[in-house]
């Protein structure tokens, strides 16, 4: 589809701007451990540590997902939660709607 499309300065824009958005190719996982603290993480086949680790604070009231900063707690991000079941979490961004995220629980290695 970029082939065929004729780029502008504000379409060249557009489209790094929509590349970013875009899932990476490696797995992220995120861990919304008790109290509050989660962990988000990548998880790489070839090694048996996770790489990129970065905590944050969150809040749920049932309805909405807040995402906030570990050290000056604020807000970072929000989502609306969708479905929210015992296995899988469906939020849609506040700022973008049309954002979906689906999270599915991994199976606890033993």
């Amino acid at each position: 589809m970029e082939d065929k499309m004729t780029a502008s300065g504000d379409t060249d824009a557009l489209i790094n701007e929509m590349k970013q958005m875009s899932p990476s190719a490696s797995a992220q996982v995120v861990k919304f451990k008790e109290k509050g603290n989660g962990e988000e993480s990548t998880r790489i086949l070839t090694k048996k540590r996770t790489a990129n680790n970065k905590n944050f604070l969150y809040k749920f009231n049932g309805e909405t997902l807040l995402i906030l900063d570990k050290k000056s707690q604020t807000i970072t991000d929000s989502f609306m939660v969708d479905k929210l079941s015992t296995d899988s979490l469906i939020v849609s961004s506040s700022s973008r709607p049309c954002e979906t995220r689906i999270f599915l629980k991994l199976k606890n290695a033993k």
